[in-house]
């Protein structure tokens, strides 16, 4: 009766399961019918790093979309300058996948912070610790072609 109040104090709730609920059967049926198009197709979603708090603040319901095979890849944005909370995030998110059939590879959020050569390095030997199998960088454009990417073969090439 009071849109949008109701929705963000009464009935809450009911609006946030409505919510999650109608982006996941999005996610279904963009899955099915992309699936019958082309069974060979592989199905990924760039997700907000937090599942938890994400379910509530966007309606991605990601960790359920995973258990229900609707997605090949999850690729959450785990941007972060600290390679230490890239890691434990990492982690959690493995934890959190635990039994679904569904790749995780973890966005490294390269333009977002500036990352340089080594706190790159780090998150990038994270995912081969922890073997997620690969990871994704967000976003590869001029700066980090020109700046970023020099800095690498010193690094690499350094015992």
């Amino acid at each position: 009766a009071q849109w949008p109040q109701d929705a963000q104090t009464t009935h809450r709730d009911q609006w946030l399961a409505f919510r999650r609920s109608a982006i996941s059967d999005l996610v279904k049926n963009l899955r099915d019918t992309a699936k019958t198009a082309n069974p060979s197709l592989v199905i990924s979603a760039a997700t907000f790093e937090n599942w938890l708090t994400a379910r509530d603040t966007v309606g991605q319901d990601w960790q359920v979309w995973c258990r229900r095979g609707w997605l090949d890849l999850v690729c959450p944005m785990n941007y972060t300058k600290e390679p230490g909370a890239f890691r434990d995030t990492v982690l959690r998110q493995q934890n959190q996948l635990a039994g679904a059939r569904v790749r995780l590879l973890p966005g490294i959020g390269l333009s977002s912070y500036r990352l340089e050569a080594m706190p790159l390095l780090r998150q990038i030997g994270a995912t081969r610790e922890l073997r997620t199998g690969g990871f994704l960088l967000f976003e590869f454009n001029e700066a980090e072609a020109t700046q970023t990417l020099p800095q690498l073969v010193p690094a690499l090439s350094s015992p």
